[in-house]
């Protein structure tokens, strides 16, 4: 006998009327269902749940915990309802705990990947730093721990940067260096201080820019640039720039 409402697929006359009072039909067979019209002792339970998606068997486990409840054909489930209930929520707990893992695990390694990458540029920042002041001698590098290499490339000097500028900021004390590109340059050594006094060197990498706000009012500066690189370690300074900080 079957429990399914066959909705226009025969009917359930093999079923007596009081045992479909005791339980009425809780599932409905689709209008593009196959014919169940099925000898007694013919039909056999269809599971097909060995890699199911885990919503889907969660789905399909809640359908067969709600259509056993005082089913009339099933008096005592093996296993018994409340234990089909409490492994179904079990297995619903772990399922959302697992999502939740999944989330912020899928947020952690997109913190790392963008932590990894600010790495690596900084690893990168630092090697151009060190070739720079290193001047291409071997110990020097090798102390900053780094591993060296021989270029083979025949390296050309470099060209002294030109177009180097200073200007006032909209700040008080306020410096912007500028200057044209050098080509092959790997980086920029800035040389500055108050004329006839003491020089302070800084490197400079990636942008061809240089801000400085710690200058002391009403002093002239002078300023000079140079490309590092080339077989020297760097190439030939820039003229000097005069500019009074203000």
């Amino acid at each position: 006998m079957t429990p399914y409402s066959e909705n226009g697929h025969g009917s359930l006359a093999s079923a007596d009327d009081e045992t479909l009072r005791m339980r009425p039909a809780t599932r409905t067979l689709p209008a593009d269902a196959p014919d169940l019209d099925l000898p007694d002792g013919g039909a056999l339970v269809k599971m097909e749940i060995d890699g199911r998606p885990i919503l889907d068997l969660l789905s399909f486990a809640h359908s067969l915990l709600t259509s056993m409840d005082e089913n009339a054909y099933f008096p005592d489930p093996m296993p018994a309802q409340d234990v089909f209930a409490q492994t179904l929520e079990e297995t619903k707990a772990s399922t959302m705990r697992v999502m939740a893992l999944r989330s912020e695990l899928a947020a952690a390694v997109s913190t790392r990947d963008m932590v990894i990458d600010r790495l690596t540029q900084q690893i990168r920042q630092r090697g151009n730093y060190v070739q720079m002041r290193s001047c291409g001698i071997a110990h020097r590098i090798f102390s900053a721990g780094m591993d060296v290499r021989r270029d083979r490339r025949p390296v050309p000097d470099l060209a002294a940067p030109e177009g180097l500028r200073a200007d006032l900021g909209e700040t008080v004390g306020l410096m912007c260096l500028t200057w044209y590109k050098v080509k092959n340059a790997k980086a920029y050594l800035m040389e500055y201080g108050p004329v006839n006094g003491p020089m302070i060197q800084r490197p400079v990498t990636g942008l061809r820019k240089l801000v400085l706000n710690d200058l002391e009012l009403g002093v002239p500066y002078q300023f000079r640039i140079c490309a590092i690189g080339g077989p020297r370690g760097h190439g030939d300074w820039s003229p000097w720039v005069v500019r009074g900080a203000a």
